[in-house]
């Protein structure tokens, strides 16, 4: 991945997060819903992403411990469409931890620069 993609692919996820927060404040009745589906997005994406490598080298930990977390995640999404007690309130914690994540993703691709790829 060059360093384009990279700036590229994170300021794209720290946009959905903003319009994300956006949508959920303009639109009142429905607009709520975007952050749990912000979080099922994310939780795909990276289980997409991670399962096939997770699957070609089984022992690495850091990786079955994100794709065990976007599970949950994506269950939680599940159940926040479904309208179940807490689980909103939930989905927004989420939400915080992923725009956590993608903001410090951010500040990482625009102060990283790759010089040597393998």
């Amino acid at each position: 991945m060059s360093n384009a993609q990279l700036t590229a692919v994170t300021l794209a996820f720290l946009a959905a997060h903003i319009v994300a927060v956006i949508a959920a404040l303009a639109w009142k009745p429905g607009g709520a819903m975007a952050i749990p589906s912000v979080n099922a997005a994310v939780a795909v994406i990276l289980l997409a992403y991670n399962v096939p490598r997770l699957l070609a080298y089984p022992g690495d930990n850091a990786r079955l411990g994100l794709a065990v977390f976007e599970t949950l995640v994506l269950l939680l999404a599940a159940a926040a469409f479904w309208r179940v007690r807490l689980t909103f309130a939930a989905a927004c914690a989420v939400f915080a931890v992923h725009s956590t994540a993608s903001l410090a993703a951010v500040v990482f691709a625009l102060t990283f620069r790759i010089t040597r790829l393998f």
